[in-house]
């Protein structure tokens, strides 16, 4: 699984000791806690890009809102300054596509409803992931967890 990270031509930042934990990780749910500036969003984004070599995969990150994504050093200009070049970016769908045919996803989640989505989605796969899961409401994550 090393391999996935540290020979991935996507990744061009090498992690620290604490992403690459959190990267070999391998459970359903991980919990990534630090600072701002820390490296969550970087970890975050490592571990969508770890298998875009797979043609049928797919990855989906999300944030509460729009510009959660887009500010300055926010998940898609980070995206743009790895992926640059080497993927295609649909920006109507702010997703990228990679040569092997893998997407990533950018999605918000600014009502209800759609946190209600993030819940249930978020119990079919690894991703989507979310670094800021203080930001989600206490109805949603109740309802991730089932309750």
């Amino acid at each position: 699984m090393v391999k996935t990270i540290l020979g991935n031509r996507f990744i061009p930042q090498h992690p620290t000791p604490k992403q690459l934990e959190f990267l070999l990780y391998d459970d359903e749910e991980a919990r990534y806690g630090g600072a701002v500036g820390g490296g969550k969003s970087s970890a975050l984004l490592m571990a969508a890009l770890q298998y875009v070599q797979e043609p049928n995969y797919a990855a989906l990150l999300l944030r509460r809102t729009y510009a959660d994504l887009s500010l300055p050093d926010a998940l898609m200009p980070r995206a743009e300054e790895w992926l640059g070049g080497m993927a295609h970016w649909h920006d109507n769908t702010k997703t990228w596509t990679f040569p092997s045919g893998a997407t990533l996803t950018f999605g918000y989640l600014e009502t209800e409803r759609d946190r209600a989505w993030e819940a249930l989605g978020g119990r079919q796969r690894k991703t989507p992931e979310n670094d800021q899961p203080g930001k989600k409401t206490r109805q949603a994550y109740e309802m991730a967890d089932g309750n």
